[in-house]
């Protein structure tokens, strides 16, 4: 049977680890966060945490042990595409490892892909591999293994609990390494993986052959390791040089080397291993290399590499020792993986930003780029308007999001995905989007989503300059600029009209009242009571910040550092402090809950209670599959941009909904909901004597004959027959009025 093959393959912190030239110890904390940020961005996940450990760095993120969640916030579904790092398969099926997410793809009909399902995991995806029915996926949290022979229905079959950097597979043995641990696991019966041995080592795991696996260091080179005895494994030998990626079978090893003093310098050599403990070269190419090597047949494909030029190449290796180059082409993105489908005959690039890209390798000396499916990037900002999210990506322009069942939202389309292209900011409401735009060129758009399925852009305008931030209110779009604050008049979407502007500086922006409210080096307050003539009244210096929320005359900056402030703006022009609460390592953004606040950090999301709106306390926290940046909250849902892992929505508690029934005497009031997720009868338990209730869908609409008297102390709900979505319940109870909703999967 034709097979999709993947060998194990590293990537480039190596070279890569000039890409960063700032000395980020002597950058404060704000600019070294973004500078790390920047440069992880150009490294495969699987080298992220020697790149990391090389300057004395660590991230929660990579390799970190993720907590248990709080009850204050509960995990119901997850987008969780990103950038696409790795691929493998068999005949016409794609597994693509993208974000925190595995896509499964069916290519029967190559001019039509189908997405038949999606793996969730628990943080960014890093390698997968595919074994007859067996599918086995890595992240910074655990490699697991899932039965594929459904690939609509993947079921869970087993978990090694180490987070890796890369790994590989050979008949029942996973052999990876895991902070300076070799470590060798029988899946001979994978619902019960088990450790059979280890030893102390530092490299990655990218390719076994034979009784050799193929490692990889960055400042050690090529590192092989017996395992001739998997219950005692042991390092055997190296081949010095700058690895990039490697590949192997039977006794010979294929090897991408860089220089780390000049970035576009790359070399293939072919390594004999049939002698572990010495290594010899037999042959090399110069000026070729990639992230990644696959072999098939008598040849080897490279996915190409980020600069000097080096893109898709095809090479023989009839005669090993004169590896020779047969075809090349260029693929617009940065291809990190790669597979092949001798069925097909195509490539499989998974390109970072850009999904997954098709190349015809029909005539191996002439590759074609065909096309590219799934294009989804890096999560920048998100907006929510009832079952519609947006989302502003970094790379794969505007997401659209079908959210009227949490548990499984649905990409409904892509605005402008056929370009490279940024988008930071974004905010939808009724049939409208508007979002930032830049390819080559700064714009802002508007975009018609009356159909969200077939988006169109219906106007556009150049902001003065890029557009950080927007805030919708009436007929009036707010936008923060860098060093400019806008006022537009959208009361015609296709014509956006500039009414009016002033100096300002903001990466963050929320509207209330007659004011708006910016964040960024200062917080500012800008009067808009005249739209056509805003102007400064207030700012509060020394709290930098990336995330503003107001409510009532309270200001919550959560401060670059660690502390959520909160201030009073009774008086706009003369804001004071009024307290202040510890938060996680670099606070991102924040979003107001009924009667909570949210922070998003570098390792999740914090919860502040906020029964003193002057005195936040923290409650709880989660951590999230990457970095949370921006938030939105929305009918008792909070929604987590989580840069490299998507979107993650997750049920709040302040909504006054309970997974549990509460002990007697300790309701928190009259009535409580539980479960929310609800696959059949809701039990309302009340205490209240007299009521009425309304059973409503997302849209508002009123459903009629699904209430069902449990006892004297609880109403029940029918939602058996329900469509799957978010549904609420208006209650009357002696005569006060409650509303509580839940979630029919």
């Amino acid at each position: 049977m034709p097979v999709i093959r993947r060998t194990g393959a590293a990537s480039a912190a190596l070279v890569l680890a000039g890409l960063c030239s700032v000395a980020l110890a002597r950058l404060p904390t704000f600019e070294a966060r973004e500078a790390i940020r920047d440069s992880l961005r150009q490294l495969p996940p699987r080298w992220r945490e020697f790149w990391l450990r090389d300057r004395g760095l660590e991230d929660p993120h990579v390799f970190g042990t993720l907590k248990p969640e709080s009850t204050g916030l509960r995990l119901v579904g997850k987008f969780g595409r990103g950038p696409a790092v790795e691929v493998t398969g068999r005949d016409s099926l794609v597994f693509l490892s993208l974000g925190s997410e595995v896509a499964i793809v069916s290519f029967a009909r190559p001019d039509s892909p189908r997405v038949l399902s999606e793996i969730q995991l628990g943080s960014i995806a890093v390698q997968a591999h595919l074994r007859d029915s067996l599918l086995f996926t890595g992240d910074y949290g655990a490699i697991e293994i899932w039965n594929v022979r459904d690939p609509s229905s993947p079921a869970r079959l087993g978990r090694i609990p180490y987070g890796v950097g890369d790994f590989c597979v050979q008949d029942t043995f996973v052999y990876f390494m895991r902070q300076d641990t070799f470590r060798v696991f029988s899946v001979g019966v994978p619902a019960v993986p088990r450790q059979v041995g280890f030893y102390r080592d530092s490299a990655t795991a990218l390719a076994a052959a034979g009784n050799t696996v193929v490692c990889g260091h960055p400042r050690q080179g090529v590192v092989l390791v017996d395992v001739s005895n998997p219950a005692q494994p042991r390092r055997a030998g190296s081949y010095p040089g700058w690895v990039i990626s490697a590949a192997a079978r039977a006794n010979t090893c294929f090897a991408t080397f860089g220089n780390p003093n000049q970035a576009d310098w790359l070399e293939f050599d072919v390594l004999d291993i049939s002698n572990p403990s010495s290594p010899q070269r037999i042959s090399y190419l110069s000026n070729t290399g990639g992230y990644d090597i696959l072999l098939e047949d008598s040849f080897a494909y490279l996915s190409g590499y980020y600069t000097g030029g080096h893109s898709f190449k095809v090479l023989s290796l009839a005669d090993s020792s004169r590896p020779r180059l047969v075809g090349a082409c260029v693929a617009p993105g940065i291809g990190l993986g790669i597979g092949v489908s001798s069925t097909l005959r195509r490539a499989f690039l998974a390109e970072d930003r850009r999904g997954v890209a098709v190349v015809d390798i029909s005539a191996p000396a002439a590759p074609v780029y065909d096309t590219s499916v799934l294009k989804v990037g890096s999560s920048q900002d998100i907006s929510v308007d009832g079952t519609i999210a947006c989302v502003a990506s970094q790379g794969a322009g505007m997401v659209i999001l079908d959210v009227s069942n949490p548990a499984a939202p649905v990409q409904l389309s892509i605005v402008d995905s056929t370009k490279v292209m940024n988008t930071r900011a974004v905010v939808v409401r009724d049939s409208f989007a508007y979002m930032e735009f830049s390819p080559s060129w700064l714009e802002l758009r508007a975009v018609d989503i009356s159909d969200p399925a077939h988006p169109t852009t219906a106007g556009g305008v150049l902001p003065f300059n890029p557009a950080q931030a927007l805030a919708l209110r009436d007929s009036l779009l707010f936008v923060a600029e860098d060093s400019k604050f806008e006022v537009y008049n959208v009361a015609r979407p296709r014509q956006p009209l500039l009414v009016g502007s002033c100096d300002g500086d903001g990466v963050a922006l929320v509207v209330q009242d007659t004011f708006a409210y910016t964040a960024a080096g200062a917080t500012r307050i800008t009067n808009i009571a005249r739209p056509a003539n805003p102007f400064v009244v207030g700012t509060i210096t020394g709290r930098r910040a990336t995330g503003i929320a107001v409510r009532d005359t309270f200001l919550y900056i959560p401060y670059a550092y660690d502390t959520l402030w909160v201030y009073s703006v009774a008086n706009p022009a003369a804001p004071r402090p009024l307290g202040f609460a510890p938060a996680g390592v670099w606070p991102w953004d924040i979003a107001l809950g009924e009667t909570s606040a949210y922070v998003s950090t570098s390792a999740g999301v914090d919860i502040f209670e906020l029964q003193e709106p002057a005195r936040p306390v923290r409650s709880g926290s989660i951590v999230t599959a990457h970095n949370a940046g921006r938030l939105a909250y929305a009918a008792g849902l909070l929604y987590v941009t989580m840069w490299d892992a998507g979107v993650a929505i997750y049920e709040t508690v302040s909504t006054g909904i309970s997974e549990r029934e509460p002990a007697a005497g300790l309701r928190a009031g009259p009535v409580c909901c539980y479960p929310s997720l609800v696959p059949g009868c809701l039990r309302l338990p009340t205490d209240a004597v007299g009521h009425t209730a309304l059973l409503m869908d997302a849209m508002g609409r009123v459903l009629q004959g699904r209430f069902l008297q449990v006892g004297p102390g609880a109403i029940g709900i029918d939602a058996s027959g329900l469509a799957s979505g978010v549904y609420f319940v208006q209650l009357k109870l002696d005569g006060r009025p409650h509303s509580l909703r839940f979630v029919k999967p």
